[in-house]
């Protein structure tokens, strides 16, 4: 549901701050970084 995409949009972005300001972010296809963020976001 709508609901549970903006939670997980959410938790992706806030996991990416997160791994940007550790300086480990790596840039990644447009995909890789969608389906990564989908996947972590899942686990946080």
């Amino acid at each position: 549901g709508v609901a549970l995409d903006d939670a997980l949009d959410a938790a992706a972005v806030a996991w990416s701050a997160r791994r940007a300001a550790e300086g480990r972010a790596e840039p990644l296809a447009e995909g890789e970084q969608r389906d990564g963020d989908r996947r972590v976001a899942i686990w946080v």
